[in-house]
């Protein structure tokens, strides 16, 4: 308490009223400037993606994921591992999120999910 409004201004003597307006951003750019902008690769999250790319596929392959994972691993644990085999290549193919902002990935997830 203790708060006194004006009378006179919106809201009246017993509360008090903003009214705020958002206006876009002009764009100093015209369409084909948005359109550069868009198709513009980073080279270095190409190559972060590529790398993360190979690493699924040798995670895919090794039991446990990697070779020192492999050689502790059990008889039950390389059994099951070569049953899911088929599968763990075929999930392999979906892209990592470095590639289009996560986007590829999500998509080619979602038709993964709908082929099986």
């Amino acid at each position: 308490g203790g708060a006194i409004f004006d009378a006179t201004t919106d809201g009246g003597a017993d509360s008090c009223v903003m009214t705020i307006f958002i206006t876009p951003q002009q764009s100093k750019s015209g369409f084909l400037e948005s359109l550069k902008r868009s198709f513009t690769v980073n080279k270095d999250i190409v190559e972060l993606g590529n790398a993360n790319y190979k690493e699924q596929f040798i995670a895919a392959v090794y039991v446990g994921g990697s070779k020192e994972a492999m050689e502790s691993s059990s008889f039950v644990d390389k059994a099951s591992h070569f049953v899911v085999l088929p599968w763990k290549l075929l999930f392999a193919l979906v892209p990592p999120v470095d590639y289009l902002e996560g986007w590829l990935c999500f998509s080619v997830a979602l038709l993964m999910i709908g082929f099986v």
